[in-house]
């Protein structure tokens, strides 16, 4: 959808259920068709969606066998080579994070890490970032709340190896993935050390090994929600929040040029308890422009909106206004409101250039959580 030619196209995925208040994650495969993957939050399940053009088929990926354990959170979707889908979420009755692939008809489950915690009050810091290098390697990197490590693991077609990349304090929160041309592994994430002081950190791979973390933004509260991306020469680009000491909360984004991180604001929530830069997700193109959704929020209204953004120049930081993409004007049909449009959008970009987007939204007029 080109959110500036006003080519919104919505279909509403699944409304039979509670769904998606954690988050959703969406993928393109080899032919242009989306899958998304997302937790129905009514019977805990992971559940999955695919659009081959023409019709959404849902189907349940995990639901533990029955057992009633909670499945499906935080999760995140990537196709492999073969245009197979693969899950990554949490269990977190059994302090998991699991792994699912559809291989033909049947979806084959499988434990990454056994020994996880989880910690809800980071409101998105437990999510599981999914990415696939050049060769067809899938990686990880997700927050272990229980030892407040960040976490990476790689599946090489057989197993998991996971790795603890960082242990010295609360790290590893908002963890973003991504892969440079080179096939090496970049992160974002948070360093949180109290209520007022957080700092954004970027972590790299060199082909040979990893790399001491680099401190990127560390004024006051900084990095909640980064969304890492790489452009074609392998910059890397962060969307991230930022929080002053005046309680003002930012959506800003970075760059590393000539060695150094360059910052800019690129929305502010323009006064104090409104929530700006959250959930962030960004897809840089081809063509060298990058796209950004978020979100903002005012918690004295209980109202949303998601938002979109497209950057021509990357290096000047040349933007288009934020556009809503989730907004009143649109024809999605809601009984009441207020209308909270919600947790965990998701952008991808296939190889022509065409954007998608999910998100879950909420409507607490009639408990009406949908996915879009």
């Amino acid at each position: 959808a080109n959110a500036y030619a006003n080519t919104y196209s919505f279909s509403r995925i699944d409304n039979t259920v509670d769904v998606g208040e954690d988050n959703t994650d969406i993928a393109i495969d080899s032919e242009g068709s989306l899958g998304t993957c997302y937790q129905d939050t009514t019977n805990n399940l992971l559940k999955y969606a695919f659009y081959n053009g023409d019709d959404w088929t849902l189907e349940t990926a995990d639901d533990d066998g029955g057992s009633g354990d909670n499945v499906g959170e935080y999760c995140a979707i990537i196709f492999d080579g073969d245009d197979q889908p693969h899950i990554a979420y949490f269990n977190t009755t059994d302090s998991q994070v699991r792994h699912a692939v559809k291989i033909g008809d049947n979806w084959i489950v499988r434990v990454v890490d056994n020994n996880v915690g989880t910690d809800f009050m980071t409101f998105g810091g437990n999510r599981i970032s999914m990415a696939k290098d050049g060769t067809g390697l899938i990686g990880i990197a997700y927050y272990e709340a229980g030892a407040d490590d960040l976490i990476y693991a790689e599946w090489d077609g057989v197993e998991w190896d996971v790795v603890t990349l960082e242990n010295a304090g609360t790290v590893g929160r908002y963890p973003s993935l991504a892969y440079d041309s080179n096939d090496n592994a970049g992160i974002a994430y948070q360093l949180y050390i109290n209520e007022n002081t957080a700092s954004l950190m970027y972590k790299r791979h060199d082909g040979n090994a990893w790399l001491n973390a680099e401190v990127v933004d560390n004024r006051n509260r900084s990095g909640a929600y980064a969304a890492l991306a790489f452009d074609v020469n392998d910059v890397p680009h962060i969307a991230y929040r930022h929080i002053n000491a005046g309680n003002l909360q930012y959506l800003y984004y970075t760059n590393k040029v000539s060695g150094s991180w360059q910052g800019k604001e690129l929305a502010n929530g323009g006064a104090a308890g409104v929530s700006a830069g959250q959930y962030n997700d960004m897809v840089i193109g081809e063509e060298g422009n990058a796209h950004i959704i978020t979100r903002q929020y005012a918690f004295s209204a209980l109202f949303g909106s998601v938002y979109y953004m497209k950057m021509y120049n990357l290096y000047f930081v040349d933007e288009l206004p934020m556009n809503k993409l989730f907004a009143l004007s649109h024809n999605i049909t809601f009984s009441a409101a207020p209308k909270r449009h919600y947790y965990g959008m998701s952008v991808a970009m296939d190889d022509q250039g065409a954007l998608a987007y999910s998100g879950a939204v909420e409507n607490s007029g009639d408990n009406d959580n949908s996915l879009y």
